[in-house]
């Protein structure tokens, strides 16, 4: 199924790449960088344990209610129009940090996010959407969210608190030198702070992350597999511009990452 939600650095194209460079085995499944969670709703279970984090609490609160109470999102704006007023008045709504509950709060974010340019939640797109297209997704989110812890701390915390022989996590953090994408702060101290844990874990990861020298030089002697998909938030003189990407792993991946194949996405749709 789809994510609820469209997000900066989801991994919507990338999702089958990723999900075939999982270990064999696990028992418990963390996703550390939740973000939009395209990877943990591409299945409809990874591990019977399963935990979603992220930083942002605006998105976090999004997912709890859903899993909560999908219904009483879905009547917050039911019957709510696409239009610039509507999105300026939710977003000085935002700015101002008033909101009458936490249905509420999720209704607008999804609003603002969804109806944004780059779903930066800044500047409306002036883009065609009917919001109910969306009540389908939040229900069929409602039922693949039982039953999952939805946390709402720093990446250390999470790691070290799940961390197991059995536990798998998986990693997509904002991206080197794109961190400005994101309104979570994320420095080069985070960066390092992560690979310093992650090589000290007693369970696997796999990590999402830009392919650049920076990068490279951080995980070296880990596994690496290198592909391409297409940046949405570039356009060359040919359409989009393709934009590198790294799986990392402490683990042994498939015959084709341990030989660092160079794969495209730019035909996935």
């Amino acid at each position: 199924m789809n994510s609820p939600i469209s997000w900066v650095g989801g991994k919507m194209k990338a999702r089958d790449i990723i999900c075939d460079r999982f270990p064999p085995s696990f028992e418990r499944y963390i996703e550390v960088f939740g973000g939009g969670g395209w990877v943990l709703f591409h299945k409809s279970r990874h591990a019977k344990f399963e935990v979603y984090n992220d930083l942002d609490s605006n998105l976090v609160n999004l997912f709890r209610m859903l899993r909560e109470d999908a219904e009483a999102v879905i009547k917050e704006f039911e019957y709510t129009l696409n239009s610039i007023e509507m999105f300026r008045e939710i977003k000085e709504m935002f700015d101002a940090g008033t909101y009458q509950d936490k249905a509420a709060l999720a209704a607008n974010f999804f609003l603002l996010t969804k109806l944004s340019y780059g779903n930066r939640r800044e500047t409306y797109s002036y883009q065609q959407y009917d919001v109910r297209t969306a009540f389908g997704t939040f229900r069929a989110a409602h039922n693949r969210l039982a039953g999952i812890i939805i946390d709402n701390r720093d990446f250390e915390r999470v790691i070290r608190h799940y961390d197991g022989t059995d536990a798998f996590f998986y990693c997509d953090p904002p991206y080197f030198e794109a961190e400005s994408f994101y309104k979570v702060p994320f420095v080069l101290d985070d960066h390092l702070r992560l690979r310093e844990l992650l090589g000290d874990i007693k369970g696997k990861f796999l990590l999402s992350y830009n392919d650049c020298d920076f990068v490279r030089e951080l995980y070296k002697g880990f596994e690496i597999y290198a592909y391409e998909r297409i940046n949405n938030l570039a356009l060359g003189s040919d359409g989009y511009e393709p934009y590198k990407e790294l799986l990392i792993a402490n683990y042994d991946m498939d015959e084709r990452g341990r030989q660092h194949e160079q794969i495209s996405l730019l035909d996935f749709s």
